[in-house]
């Protein structure tokens, strides 16, 4: 999927939905606004589009996990290493800049995925530089990643990474069949009943159909009734929600509820950044049945001896569908203004508050790890 087909599928697809307010829903309104460039010239220009909107965030994040096991800080630096052989596969520097401020958040969320108990499928809305795909893929026990993109060149980006990463068993929906869509038969059969010698030689030609088997699908704008397929136990949307317009909000909180299965979660790390204020982002959720169960950053564990008071590097919100297991949790959640009942077993499975506390390391450290091993 390159630059041009990924144009040429987008044009098709803004050409059959035949209405520009239907279109006009999945618009990235929010990087409109703030002059973030989502269109790309080539595919070097993927490589600037790693490690943005994580500046400063490091601390903050190494802060909430307490510092890392030695398991997890191998899990990381493995992560780091299997981008950077990605990085020199793609492009063309010597120089590989390492996203660690943005891996680490990443890895956060795949770690509230991971918390979820039963969380095989996972649907992602807006992965923005799909980092996250490098932690998904090793995960033996995750059934299937997949993403929804609207951004050009974040969703280019992300097809990168899911081809390294997965291979064949990654689809990509935004390329067109050409074949499959009836395009290219000019009647050859047709015409050489009358005249078998129109081409001076015919050679035989064989092929064979196989049924793919995907571990991750990735899903356009204009292709996204193949999404409703699906069933997730969890679907994700991070540091975007305050960022959709009214009518996207409408349209992705209907999408992830009739997706989530009845036991799973709606998580987002992060409401986002833009214009629309949290409070609307989380009533419109609401009013499609969801049911908060945690909206928060900071909590305050009276289990723990002494009592642990936690700080989260941003706001996370966990949503329940319509008769989710841990509904009669949520009754009595609120916590000095945020909405937390730290004595849920899912919410602290789902924000590890269990955990021990690990090794604090610092962005330089891992520098060194990753250069050491590479």
């Amino acid at each position: 999927m390159d630059l041009t087909s990924y144009r040429a599928s987008e044009s098709l697809g803004r050409q059959a939905v035949r209405s520009i307010r239907n279109s006009a829903i999945h618009d990235p309104e929010a990087f409109e606004d703030l002059k973030f460039p989502i269109r790309i010239t080539c595919h070097e220009d993927l490589a600037s589009y790693i490690d943005v909107m994580h500046e400063d965030h490091f601390e903050l994040f190494m802060s909430e996990f307490d510092g890392f096991s030695d398991d997890e800080l191998d899990e990381f630096i493995r992560s780091l290493i299997n981008y950077c052989h990605f990085f020199m596969a793609n492009f063309g520097s010597k120089n590989i800049p390492l996203p660690i401020a943005g891996m680490i958040s990443q890895y956060c969320i795949f770690r509230k995925i991971r918390g979820t108990p039963g969380a095989r499928n996972i649907l992602e809305i807006g992965p923005g530089s799909g980092l996250v795909s490098f932690f998904m893929s090793n995960a033996e026990d995750l059934d299937r990643y997949d993403q929804i993109e609207t951004a050009e060149a974040f969703y280019l980006l992300q097809t990168l990474i899911g081809r390294y990463l997965y291979g064949h068993a990654f689809v990509e929906h935004a390329q067109i069949d050409a074949a499959a869509a009836g395009l290219g038969d000019i009647g050859l059969s047709h015409t050489m009943a009358i005249r078998p010698n129109i081409l001076d030689f015919r050679e035989e030609t064989f092929s064979i159909d196989v049924e793919r088997v995907s571990r991750s699908a990735h899903f356009p704008w204009w292709r996204l009734h193949r999404v409703f397929d699906h069933r997730y136990d969890v679907v994700t949307s991070n540091a975007n929600l305050t960022e959709f317009s009214m009518p996207a909000l409408r349209y992705y909180s209907a999408l992830a509820r009739t997706v989530l299965k009845p036991t799973g979660i709606f998580l987002a790390q992060c409401l986002g950044g833009g214009a629309t204020e949290p409070k609307l982002a989380v009533k419109t959720f609401m009013e499609a049945g969801f049911v908060p169960l945690a909206m928060t950053a900071k909590y305050q564990d009276q289990t723990s001896s002494p009592p642990a008071h936690r700080q989260l590097a941003m706001v996370n919100l966990v949503l329940l569908p319509p008769g989710h297991p841990s509904l009669g949790q949520v009754g009595s959640a609120m916590q000095g203004g945020a909405l937390i009942n730290v004595g849920d077993p899912l919410t602290r499975s789902i924000f590890s508050m269990d955990r021990p506390s690990g090794r604090k390391i610092t962005q330089r450290e891992i520098v060194e790890l990753v250069r050491g091993r590479l």
